[in-house]
């Protein structure tokens, strides 16, 4: 439409930017008037005075400020759901762009009805939780922001976690998006800008999340996971979750005085002195059971993010896919230790971690400090 209006009246604009106001409402000071001035030879444009108008501030390089959607109500915000919010909490509804002048007064009466009601409004926030239970454990602090600070929106949660996010005030669950509603996804598609920054290996998790929805990292003491549970009083066991090796038998078994349990998902035999809850535990019961860990063995990130959360469960990471842990109550972050170790196993007791595949020595001898 501009291209139009620079054509007809040729003009040139070397450093326009693409920016282009609807004029149907505006605010202008008296000493703006020469705005509305005819030209001497007026043309037709296909948007009539907007275009113009445009040009003419394009041209002599007037300040623009932005009215607030609200007083310019537009139908294409419901068409492009770009503001997540119903067209009657607005104080100024623009009609152009109907299909007819009867729809037009038709949707105007049902408006008027509808203000009459004297309703409140709030903005539709949808948030998809896309991913494995792992990556709902690290949105966790982002949808718990959301919930405390944004209470002004009324949010859905369309996740197959709502356990993990239970806890979170001023949240709903929902199954389907809902229209006129924004929209937040916790996983970066691969166009996503973030992704020409950063790499998944170079940035944690949590703050994968919270740069998606919301654009900024949160405040470090934002940044733990936070998990509803039941608290329980088992035995402080070792919670053992392995893979498919007899490597892992031949570790336990030198082990006479440690109780092991193991959870998780393998099939391999193990010996009777070891308590088997493999395939038994829902989510609810494995963080209870966590919660009161001794020590987690496990290459599964999201076992490894539920322990995190609990200072009192060392952890011995086995070759997790995470790059590293979800941030800890003193508000860092603890990076994995690499192989070959630099670190002493009394060292490594002390900064309650290790990682990778390692030999039954090495593990062996941080297992025996617990």
């Amino acid at each position: 439409e501009l291209n139009e209006a620079l054509t007809k009246y040729q003009v040139k604009l070397n450093d326009w930017n693409g920016s282009y106001y609807n004029t149907g409402v505006m605010i202008v000071s008296k000493t703006h008037k020469e705005l509305f001035q005819l030209p001497e030879e007026v043309h037709e444009l296909a948007l009539f005075e907007q275009s113009y108008i445009n040009l003419q501030v394009l041209k002599d390089k007037y300040k623009v400020f932005d009215l607030d959607y609200k007083f310019n109500r537009m139908n294409l915000m419901d068409a492009h759901n770009l503001v997540g919010d119903i067209r009657h909490n607005s104080f100024i509804i623009h009609y152009a762009g109907s299909n007819s002048h009867n729809e037009m007064l038709m949707v105007i009466e049902n408006d008027l009805k509808e203000w009459s009601l004297n309703k409140k409004y709030k903005q539709k926030l949808d948030i998809v939780i896309n991913g494995t239970l792992s990556d709902a454990l690290c949105s966790e602090p982002t949808i718990r922001f959301i919930g405390i600070n944004m209470s002004e929106f009324n949010i859905n949660v369309i996740t197959t976690y709502q356990h993990v996010f239970k806890h979170i005030p001023n949240i709903t669950f929902a199954q389907d998006l809902r229209p006129n509603s924004l929209l937040f996804n916790n996983l970066a598609p691969v166009n996503h800008p973030l992704w020409q920054l950063v790499n998944s290996t170079s940035i944690h998790p949590v703050d994968i999340a919270s740069l998606v929805m919301l654009g900024q990292f949160l405040p470090l003491k934002d940044r733990l996971i936070q998990i509803s549970y039941d608290p329980i009083t088992n035995p402080k066991h070792i919670i053992f979750n392995p893979i498919d090796d007899d490597w892992w038998i031949d570790l336990i078994s030198k082990f006479n005085d440690i109780q092991f349990t193991v959870i998780g998902k393998s099939t391999f035999t193990i010996p009777d002195k070891i308590i088997d809850l493999r395939n038994t535990l829902t989510y609810d019961k494995s963080v209870s059971l966590l919660s009161n860990a001794k020590m987690l063995i496990s290459d599964e990130s999201h076992f490894v993010d539920i322990a995190s959360v609990f200072d009192t469960c060392k952890i011995l990471l086995t070759g997790t896919t995470h790059n590293c842990l979800p941030y800890r109550a003193d508000g860092t972050t603890v990076k994995l230790f690499r192989f070959p170790f630099k670190f002493s196993p009394r060292q490594l007791y002390k900064h309650k971690i290790i990682s990778t595949r390692i030999d039954s020595a090495e593990v062996q001898a941080f297992v025996e400090l617990q």
